[in-house]
């Protein structure tokens, strides 16, 4: 079966593509005059050349639904949903924060924080206890993450308020790990799943309005 993700939620753009007897990934970084809009479908078409796959040959696609960046959420999606709309593929939404919880190589549950603005934080935990994504106040999350119960990952913000309360985050945007190969694992359990996965089902989270729709002052 081969597989498509793609993610350009977070701080980078990840690509993977593979199946049972092969796996592929290209990592780029957006710069100051391009956004990852700017190198997706290039970058797609390299990737299924580089393997002899055309857009039919592909099984199944997951992409990143979010939280995180707004207008990265958008751009994977519309690619994601045009390339399975056309073929009528299997798609699977995965919410950024399950992507990030499997950073944690540890015995203990994952907490996952990543900075939502306005004094709130986008928060999910994973392990014994799945929970939904929520954006919580700041004091509330620092909190859960004083319990001492899980491993933190976070995004640079987070990892530096927790810091300054004396609590160690991983760091995923200094981490240096392939986001992408996270995102194809978790494809890969749901798959296994045998749900539907419809394309048409395919939608954002937007856990707090997206700024676009917040009523002007």
């Amino acid at each position: 079966m081969n597989i498509l993700t793609i993610d350009t939620t977070l701080n980078k753009l990840y690509l993977t593509l593979g199946s049972d007897d092969f796996f592929d990934s290209k990592t780029i970084e957006s710069d100051e005059q391009k956004y990852h809009s700017a190198y997706i479908a290039s970058a797609i078409v390299e990737l299924l050349k580089k393997h002899k796959i055309m857009t039919q040959n592909i099984d199944a696609i997951a992409v990143n639904i979010g939280p995180g960046s707004f207008t990265g959420i958008r751009v994977g999606m519309t690619m994601a949903r045009v390339i399975a709309q056309a073929h009528n593929i299997k798609t699977i939404g995965v919410c950024s924060l399950e992507v990030l919880s499997k950073l944690n190589k540890s015995d203990k549950d994952t907490l996952v924080l990543m900075d939502a603005r306005k004094s709130k934080t986008y928060a999910a935990k994973f392990g014994s206890e799945n929970t939904t994504p929520v954006a919580l106040p700041l004091e509330e999350a620092l909190s859960i993450a004083q319990s001492g119960k899980y491993y933190i990952v976070a995004d640079k913000n987070m990892t530096n308020f927790l810091a300054q309360n004396s609590i160690i985050a991983l760091n995923y945007e200094d981490a240096g790990e392939n986001l992408g190969k996270c995102l194809f694992d978790i494809a890969k359990d749901k798959l296994s799943q045998d749900d539907d996965f419809n394309w048409a089902k395919l939608k954002p989270l937007y856990i707090q309005p997206p700024p676009i729709s917040m009523p002007k002052k």
